[in-house]
């Protein structure tokens, strides 16, 4: 059975404690805004073909790990993505946040 490669259309790492700051070589990655602990719009540099892509994340410091994901508030488009970083009801801003879209 063929199994064609994941397309990956944007990914990024990135320190979320205190001033944003990328690791590594991320791929059509634009820049970081900063809206507040725990919150961050990823910016494309260039436009993805449509917003209906797959998105995956991670996060975690030195002693926690962190949920991250896609804010329910702000629908994924083609230039950008809101995530979301905590634990239960509280934002935090974990030292390691890793996302990436795979597209369609």
């Amino acid at each position: 059975m063929y199994v064609p490669p994941l397309d990956f259309r944007y990914y990024v790492n990135f320190n979320g404690s205190g001033t944003p700051a990328t690791r590594g070589t991320p791929r059509n990655h634009a820049s970081i805004t900063d809206n507040g602990t725990g919150d961050w719009t990823l910016n494309f540099t260039a436009a993805l073909p449509t917003a209906n892509y797959a998105i995956f994340t991670s996060g975690s410091d030195v002693t926690n790990l962190s949920t991250v994901g896609p804010k329910a508030a702000n629908v994924p488009t083609t230039t950008a993505l809101r995530l979301l970083a905590g634990s239960t009801s509280v934002l935090a801003d974990p030292t390691y946040v890793c996302a990436g879209c795979v597209g369609v």
